[in-house]
């Protein structure tokens, strides 16, 4: 899964992270210097460095413990629950990702002069980063970033979902009014729609929100443009209910609200955390019912006299939920 987000992490951290890697990853305690060099394919010099800023490591993770003496690297408590947070938090450090943060959220509102004196890095230094950033990401991605701002929103999404990136965020912009209002807007779709989200549904449902708001802030809002990516909706009660929400409590007018609810359906589809009894407000409900019926029809012709009732009704609603995500243009 990392080989998708390498580009948002510097060569030097990548470099620190492949050895954690190759340290999770063996059964001894004990590694020469040579075994080490062959599993990072680098230069000595190269390897001495990675080797040292692993070992600064240890002064923000007490877990575990490296010690290098006479060209034997001994490591003790590396995981992979470790591997996992040194792998965020050299993302975190990473000069590519910050620079990626700040020209597509730009959190804390600087100017490109103000962000590159904050970093420590020259004009040329930023233009050079963020352009071999863009050239590992792809121009595909880019131009599709640029093209439609729910694609731009989704990719950010999945890039601070990976890393954790919110996780570690400063607290005195989590207790922010605009943030706090999030929370209160997560908790009254949850009612409307009966969603009992698990942990891990509930950490990208917050990322997600916390995305689309600050894309706002930044004036990239939904264009009406960007229908083909969202799920069409019909107007009933539930839907109306949380655009009227929306225009209370966001000041949206009525068509943006409309276009904030379906972008917010269509990622809970995605996520499959819609209870299949609030599905009933796809405009292409009849299609996914009559789909999952034949696929249905199917299991029970294969299944014969073996499939009880409660089987059947079980199996109709996971095809049912995966039949909407499957047929959501999101997906």
């Amino acid at each position: 899964m990392l080989k998708e987000f390498i580009p948002f992490i510097d060569k030097d951290r990548y470099l620190t992270i492949q050895l954690f890697e190759f340290l999770a990853s063996q059964k001894k305690t004990v590694h020469t210097f040579f075994e080490i060099q062959e599993a990072l394919q680098v230069s000595q010099y190269r390897v001495k460095i990675t080797i040292h800023d692993a070992i600064n490591l240890s002064k923000d993770f007490p877990t575990f413990k490296l010690t290098f003496e006479n060209d034997i690297l001994s490591a003790f408590n590396i995981n992979n629950s470790l591997l996992n947070k040194i792998i965020d938090f050299e993302a975190h450090k990473s000069l590519r990702f910050r620079i990626f943060l700040h020209t597509t959220l730009n959190i804390y509102s600087e100017s490109d002069t103000e962000f590159q004196r904050n970093v420590g890095i020259s004009p040329s230094t930023y233009f050079r980063l963020k352009k071999g950033l863009s050239q590992d990401i792809g121009s595909s991605k880019i131009e599709c970033m640029k093209q439609s701002e729910v694609f731009a929103r989704y990719y950010i999404y999945q890039v601070l979902v990976y890393f954790s990136y919110f996780d570690y965020f400063p607290k005195c912009i989590k207790d922010s009014k605009k943030f706090i209002k999030m929370k209160n807007s997560i908790a009254y779709c949850s009612l409307i729609w009966k969603i009992t989200p698990t942990e891990s549904q509930r950490k990208q449902i917050n990322y997600f929100v916390a995305i689309g708001i600050l894309r706002s802030k930044n004036q990239h809002h939904i264009p009406e443009n960007d229908n083909k990516y969202l799920v069409e909706v019909l107007s009933q009660e539930q839907v109306l209910l949380f655009m009227k929400h929306l225009s209370k409590d966001w000041y949206l007018l009525e068509k943006n609200a409309l276009l904030v609810t379906r972008y917010a359906l269509t990622f809970l589809i995605s996520i499959n955390n819609l209870p299949v009894s609030q599905l009933g407000f796809l405009k292409n409900f009849g299609e996914i019912q009559s789909v999952t019926n034949q696929q249905v029809d199917i299991i029970k012709d294969l299944a014969g006299t073996s499939l009880v009732d409660t089987n059947i009704i079980d199996c109709q609603n996971k095809l049912l939920k995966a039949n909407a995500r499957i047929l959501s243009p999101f997906f």
